[in-house]
């Protein structure tokens, strides 16, 4: 589970402590933290790519076969995702985006991997 998410369940535990927080507040800020994070990744992987989710580099991670015909995802939830995916499987477009201008503005995007623990890096 991303650390990020961690802190964030102390810290509204903390709080339900303070004043009573039920499970459902809990649940839907859950919701929205996780909804908010799948919007950014969503986004960073379109600028990474120049909007373009087929591009050569994607390696065909934004592909799936619907009725037998090729479609490209475009739900934020399922691109991110994938991104993710993409981005802890492939090292060296992991070092592309972590030295890109586009990962400043992204910072929170990577913080359960670093590139030392890619399986396929030595570092």
């Amino acid at each position: 589970m991303c650390q990020r998410l961690i802190s964030c369940i102390i810290a509204l535990v903390v709080a339900s402590r303070m004043s009573h927080v039920g499970y459902t507040k809990l649940c839907d800020a859950l919701q929205r933290q996780r909804v908010a994070r799948d919007t950014r990744d969503a986004a960073a992987a379109r600028s990474f790519f120049g909007g373009n989710l087929d591009h050569l580099a994607a390696q065909g991670m934004f592909k799936y076969a619907k009725s037998g015909l090729p479609k490209l995802m475009n739900k934020d939830v399922d691109v991110a995702r994938k991104w993710r995916e993409l981005l802890t499987v492939d090292c060296a477009l992991a070092q592309r985006w972590e030295g890109s201008p586009l990962a400043d503005l992204q910072s929170s995007l990577l913080p359960v991997r670093s590139l030392r623990a890619c399986h396929i890096c030595v570092v």
